[in-house]
Formats: structure tokens, sequence, C-alpha cells
């Protein structure tokens, strides 16, 4: 029987192999570090895309709501005196009388 010799890859695949999996790995890597909720746009991942987690934060968010707005509160007690301030400049003379 003649038995199948595997014949070694060359050079150029094996540097192709090695760019592909640098390539695909430097896109994860960045995408698991780099990005995270506040550079993701508004809208831009569809709901049912979300996980069960951040699917039910969303719709509890939305059941609460905005309410209305209360009435306004109490004034606050007025505040110290600040420190004195610095002298100003010597003003012109004035017109002889």
């Amino acid at each position: 029987m003649d038995s199948h010799k595997w014949k070694l890859p060359s050079l150029a695949t094996v540097l192709a192999f090695c760019a592909l999996f640098v390539a695909l790995g430097g896109s994860a890597f960045a995408a698991k570090h780099f990005i995270d909720g506040k550079n993701i746009a508004k809208g831009s991942i569809p709901f049912n895309r979300l996980t069960k987690s951040a699917q039910n934060k969303l719709n509890t968010k939305q059941r609460l709501g905005n309410g209305s707005k209360g009435d306004k509160g109490d004034q606050g007690p007025k505040g110290d005196q600040g420190p004195k301030g610095d002298q100003g400049p010597k003003g012109n003379d004035g017109a002889p009388g």
C-alpha cells in the first residue's frame, strides 16, 4: 500500500495564515477593548439583537418613563458675604472749580 505523505505548506501559505489570524484577532481585540456603549450610535443596534438583560433594562426604563415635573422647591438660605475686593485704580482728576 502506498502511504500518503503530507507535504509541508510553503512559507507563503504559512505567512498568509498568520496574516489572516492577526487581522481577525486584531478586529476582535478592538471590538472587545475599545468599543463600549458610549461609542455606539443610538438606534444602531436592533432591539432583538440585544441580550435579554439589556432588553429588560430598556423595558424598565420605558415603563418608568419620565414622570411629570414636580413643584418648585423652597429657596435655600442666603450665603455668607464674600471677601472684600481689591481697591480699584485711581480715577482721572476732575475739572478745576
